[in-house]
């Protein structure tokens, strides 16, 4: 019988003590926390993750791992919702990853974050590069809105035909 999701990250956790952890546990904890939605935990294990990521000798596996850890790394810190923690989302994305690197799913949770905070300038230049589904369109429109405190539109759809997504 297998072992819970839980039981799974105490063992992942075990095993990646110390001064000198092992990358793929730690890139297999930071899954596993991310899935289990322990998201203030996604942010040390990915940070802890990205310091050793130079463990990975190849290059293409070291890239493909290191973009995996700093999408869930923002994914966490825009799930947890807070201000401040929406801006370290914004420092991660500007120091480590930045726009050179965006594809559609990247580009969707910064534009996000960015229309959370209302940097409409900044959803623009992510739009510029790269297009976003409608869906994402919409959502990031709405939280531009919500970040001006413009939030008429809502009196005119009956709630029973907002859809969250």
């Amino acid at each position: 019988m297998c072992g819970s999701l839980d039981e799974g990250i105490q063992e992942l956790a075990r095993g990646t003590e110390g001064s000198s952890p092992n990358l793929y546990a730690l890139f297999l904890l930071t899954r596993a926390e991310f899935k289990a939605g322990r998201f203030s935990a996604v942010e040390v294990s990915a940070s802890t993750a990205i310091k050793f990521i130079d463990k990975v000798k190849e290059e293409g596996t070291r890239m493909k791992v290191c973009r995996e850890l700093n999408l869930m790394s923002i994914k966490a810190l825009y799930k947890q919702a807070s201000k401040e923690k929406l801006q370290t989302a914004i420092n991660h994305f500007e120091g480590s990853v930045g726009f050179e690197s965006l594809d559609a799913e990247l580009a969707s949770i910064i534009a996000k974050v960015y229309a959370t905070l209302g940097k409409a300038a900044k959803v623009a230049e992510i739009k510029d590069k790269v297009e976003l589904e409608a869906k994402d369109t919409n959502i990031v429109q709405a939280l531009l809105l919500k970040s001006q405190g413009d939030l008429g539109w809502l009196k005119i759809v009956p709630i029973s035909k907002i859809i969250l997504i």
